[in-house]
C-alpha cells in the first residue's frame, strides 16, 4: 500500500507542478504576444517599400527647405565658384612644391583636392537633375 499511496502523491505533485507551469505561461502570453506584434511592427517598419516612401518624404522635405527652384542659379554659381578655387589651390600646390615630381604628402593633398572637385561635380549633376 505505501508505493500506491506514494505514486498517488507523486502524481498529485505533478499535476500541481502542471497547474503551476499552466499559469504561468498563461501569464506569458500576453507578453509573447506583444513581442510578436513589436517584431511585426518591426518589419513592417524596415520593409522595402516602406524604407523607399519614408525617404521620398525625407528627400522633398530636404528639396523644399533648401528651395532650389528659387535659388537653383545661386547654388549653381556657388558650386562653380567652390570648383574653381579648388582648381587653384591645386595648381598652388602644384607651384610650391620644390621638386620636380611632388612629394607623397603634396600629392596626397592634391588628390584630397581632386575628390573634392568630383564632389561638386557629382553635385552639379544633381542639381541639374533636380525638377523644380
Amino acid at each position: 500500500m505505501e508505493i500506491k499511496q506514494l505514486l498517488i502523491v507523486i502524481a498529485q505533485i505533478l499535476v500541481i507542478l502542471g497547474i503551476i507551469y499552466l499559469f504561468g505561461f498563461t501569464l506569458s502570453i500576453p507578453t509573447m504576444v506583444e513581442n510578436f506584434k513589436v517584431e511585426r511592427e518591426k518589419e513592417e517598419i524596415t520593409s522595402p517599400p516602406k524604407i523607399a516612401t519614408l525617404f521620398a518624404e525625407i528627400n522633398e522635405n530636404e528639396k523644399d527647405s533648401l528651395n532650389i527652384a528659387k535659388h537653383r542659379g545661386d547654388y549653381q554659381d556657388m558650386l562653380a565658384e567652390l570648383q574653381e578655387n579648388v582648381n587653384l589651390a591645386m595648381l598652388k600646390s602644384l607651384k610650391n612644391s620644390n621638386d620636380a615630381v611632388p612629394k607623397e604628402k603634396e600629392l596626397n593633398s592634391i588628390l584630397n583636392k581632386h575628390k573634392f572637385k568630383h564632389v561638386l561635380s557629382e553635385l552639379q549633376e544633381f542639381l541639374d537633375g533636380v525638377s523644380a
